[in-house]
């Protein structure tokens, strides 16, 4: 709907694929994954996602913006975080993925980064400082 929105308006909106993946049901090895299951009303189910593959052509930056808004107003809906993360903060990803497996990926990020060596202000942004 969002990519038909832009199409019917005339604004720029980039070329781009949309790849559907599959995750297990129960699948918790990925903490912030999209595809991760950390309950909820479909809990124990397989997950299915999708993934716009979208090209740097024009448009690409207001499409992704507005895409990661919906996913934020959704508040059921995980973003991909090696794609666009424009607008989410730490306590909007802890919200999107689940107060228990942020605290989890937080201390696996604290104890294995202690020094902040990866800390850029991206991670801090989503994540804060390692403690």
């Amino acid at each position: 709907a969002l990519y038909e929105s832009l199409y019917r308006s005339g604004a720029a909106r980039p070329w781009m694929a949309i790849e559907v993946r599959f995750t297990p049901p129960e699948h918790r090895q990925s903490y912030l994954s999209a595809g991760a299951d950390f309950g909820g009303e479909h809990s124990g189910e397989a997950v299915a996602w999708f993934c716009t593959v979208v090209a740097q052509t024009s448009g690409v930056a207001e499409y992704n913006d507005a895409l990661e808004a919906y996913a934020m107003q959704r508040g059921d809906a995980r973003i991909h975080l090696g794609k666009w993360v424009n607008l989410y903060s730490r306590p909007t990803l802890a919200a999107a993925v689940g107060e228990e497996p942020f605290d989890d990926f937080l201390a696996v990020r604290d104890a294995a980064d202690a020094r902040a060596t990866f800390s850029n202000a991206l991670t801090e942004r989503l994540f804060g400082l390692a403690a």
